[in-house]
């Protein structure tokens, strides 16, 4: 099967909840999400036929003017609606990193969704997701 070039120039859409194809390499980004007690969707997308060597970053909810003003965020990974990785960053009850690097294989034709919570409700505090990886066909 032949590699079939896709968004060869794409521009940078800034933060969105989906997933932009460069040639062989693909990203998603957030942007920045209110630290919210419910559970928000972050990233929703779907892949095409090849599947994906990802790195993923999360980090938890920060306040940019104080660094030391920070929330302990849950984040999840699903696959077709199936939890494939929940992490809770940022907390000092169980001394918890700030952010979050994971590498996983996302399969061909899979939908995949990022949501985040935060244990308090704060406009003033942000958190982001971020996937980088190679697409295989």
């Amino acid at each position: 099967m032949a590699k079939v070039k896709k968004g060869s120039n794409a521009p940078f859409p800034g933060g969105s909840k989906s997933i932009s194809y460069i040639g062989d390499r693909v990203y998603a980004f957030s942007g920045t999400y209110d630290a919210s007690t419910n559970q928000q969707t972050v990233l929703d997308f779907d892949t095409s036929e090849g599947y994906i060597n990802a790195i993923w970053n999360l980090t938890q909810f920060v306040r940019e003017d104080s660094v030391g003003s920070t929330e302990s965020t849950v984040a999840t990974i699903s696959f077709n609606g199936i939890i494939i990785y929940q992490v809770m960053v940022g907390s000092s009850a169980v001394d918890s990193p700030t952010s979050q690097t994971v590498e996983m294989i996302i399969p061909p034709l899979t939908k995949v969704s990022v949501t985040l919570r935060s244990g308090t409700t704060a406009a003033t505090r942000q958190a982001t997701v971020l996937m980088i990886g190679r697409v295989y066909e």
